[in-house]
């Protein structure tokens, strides 16, 4: 058997899932439709419509291929080879004449192959900007060079998380730690110190190197008004990304050779210390209490690891809380490097908690509890109550934590304001509002995100397919409308809410500034709200009909 039989056979799998079909029409009706809207939006200046509409949508649409070359590796090859050792399928092909370099070669190139079907949907979308002008062709180049090299990172990096772990959820979320840490959370952690212990004009060179390591700069440092000035930083960017890629496959390659004739059956146990921590006498009665309430809630909550990963994405939000209360201001030169930590960061929390929402059921169908639990004399609303207390107890402190997090920004942000010459308590009003606005936000997408993961897990037989379709909807599609189209995630003008405000209370003065802030918050809790009520709707069939459906399916 030859490498080229193992790849045919990726290929005819990839091509008998409908995902991959999904992935190429949603990512080029997007892209379609930020071209249709900047044309339809098009007002023409005598002798600047070109350059003013041609540069601008070539931004956006490099943008877009951007985040989708990032994204590639975590719902496309993060579950890979974890499937593979789960499944035992792994230790089968130990038997045949295949050498473990033909399964890894075969994987990465179907995983490129199915990931730039999505990539080359955007391809002749490029047309339009080059028509309007604006934009060289080397520009366009060294773009699409700079986002395939993405492509190649993003697609090795999630291959390697895949080969770290063979669960599910450990390799999702490992893909998109080790993804957006390498692209953004590290030289964001990196420029905060250097800006904050450097001074500035050491610092802005500094700084400069630091976007060479991160292939989210990539597309940035490819275009004209960048490239004229460090060619040097692109053609570093590019080669120090692309070995990242190749060390990434080789580990992966030596990891998998490690599990390569492993007894699917066989677990290693973990270290003797990874197995006392946090398993305390006070858990194991807690654990006996909740078995006693709720055997699901029990099972559901028995982990601890999710809880320290939790608690170590909270400390990533006190940095940035710190950034942008202290930083920023002291050394305003990082700003790009903090706007991709916190979209980053934001992004990541939100994976983890879609993680937390599929993990239990995605899980029971895979091990057939499923089965054990339909024929169980449960109640479906015993097992639906068991899940969410679970994803309860794993979220409820921390959540309260980053709940004065955004306390802690607003004293801070008033502090490093005392002694100038401003009106503190409009600032005072602004922040709180700012950061109460911001709480709810991340509050009503914690729970949209609980109710519709649970839903699709319960439907969706792929754990990343259901992790992407949660995700995307809750927050990268409406994040998408919001940066390309600014008003359309703002169906209540803030003028109109001054009017209605000054009609209810006539005493009562509030600022433009302020309404603005609450009329994105109130759009944004809107469509959660929406979001919770379909994801409601999806699960008034019962459980044990959804699983009767997916025992159908799976014969």
């Amino acid at each position: 058997m030859r490498w080229w039989v193992l790849l045919e056979r990726e290929l005819t799998v990839a091509a008998r899932r409908p995902r991959l079909y999904g992935l190429r029409l949603g990512t080029a009706a997007l892209a379609a439709l930020l071209c249709g809207w900047k044309i339809l939006t098009l007002q023409p200046t005598p002798g600047r419509a070109s350059l003013a509409t041609g540069l601008p949508l070539f931004h956006a649409l490099a943008d877009i291929a951007l985040v989708y070359a990032l994204l590639a590796g975590i719902f496309v090859t993060a579950d890979l080879v974890s499937e593979e050792r789960r499944n035992g399928t792994l230790s089968l092909l130990a038997i045949t004449e295949v050498r473990l370099w033909h399964v890894i070669f075969a994987k990465t190139l179907a995983s490129i192959l199915a990931a730039t079907v999505g990539l080359l949907a955007i391809v002749p979308t490029l047309g339009f900007p080059l028509l309007l002008g604006g934009v060289s062709p080397g520009e366009v180049l060294r773009t699409a060079g700079g986002i395939l090299n993405a492509l190649w990172f993003s697609l090795s990096a999630g291959l390697f998380a895949s080969a770290c772990s063979r669960q599910q959820s450990k390799a999702i979320f490992g893909a998109a730690a080790l993804i957006l840490g390498i692209a953004a959370l590290i030289p964001g952690l990196t420029a905060l110190g250097v800006a904050s212990w450097v001074e500035p004009r050491t610092a802005a060179p500094i700084l400069q190197r630091i976007a060479w390591v991160s292939p989210s700069y990539i597309t940035h440092l490819a275009f004209d008004s960048s490239f004229s000035r460090q060619p040097v930083a692109y053609w570093t960017c590019l080669g120090v990304t692309h070995g990242l890629g190749w060390m990434f496959w080789i580990g992966s390659w030596i990891l998998t050779a490690l599990h390569w004739k492993e007894d699917p059956s066989h677990q290693r146990p973990p270290p003797r210390w990874l197995l006392r921590l946090g398993y305390t006498r006070w858990w194991k009665r807690r654990f006996q209490r909740r078995l006693e309430q709720n055997p699901i809630f029990a099972a559901a909550a028995r982990a601890r690891w999710p809880v320290y990963v939790f608690w170590g994405l909270v400390l990533l939000v006190t940095f940035n809380v710190i950034w942008l209360a202290w930083a920023m201001q002291k050394r305003p030169i990082a700003y790009s490097y903090h706007q991709r930590f916190a979209y980053a960061l934001i992004f990541l929390n939100r994976v983890w908690v879609a993680v937390l929402a599929i993990r239990f059921f995605q899980e029971a169908k895979r091990t057939g509890a499923s089965e054990l639990l339909a024929i169980s004399p449960l109640p479906d609303r015993t097992i639906l109550r068991g899940h969410f207390r679970a994803i309860l107890a794993y979220l409820s402190w921390p959540v309260l934590a980053i709940a004065g997090l955004h306390v802690l920004y607003v004293i801070l942000r008033i502090q490093a304001m005392r002694g100038l010459p401003l009106r503190l308590p409009y600032y005072w009003e602004y922040y709180s509002v700012q950061a109460a606005g911001s709480f709810v936000n991340f509050l009503t997408d914690i729970l949209a995100i609980c109710l519709l993961g649970t839903a699709l897990s319960l439907r969706i037989r792929h754990a990343t397919v259901s992790v992407l379709l949660t995700v995307g909807t809750v927050f990268l599609l409406p994040l998408a409308l919001r940066t390309l189209f600014p008003q359309s995630m703002n169906l209540l003008p803030p003028s109109t809410l001054q009017n209605w405000i000054q009609t209810l209370f006539p005493m009562l003065r509030v600022d433009i500034g302020v309404l603005y802030v609450v009329a994105q918050v109130l759009t944004w809790t809107l469509k959660n709200i929406l979001i919770c009520l379909g994801a409601l709707w999806l699960l008034r069939p019962s459980i044990r009909l959804l699983w009767e459906a997916y025992s159908l399916q799976k014969e």
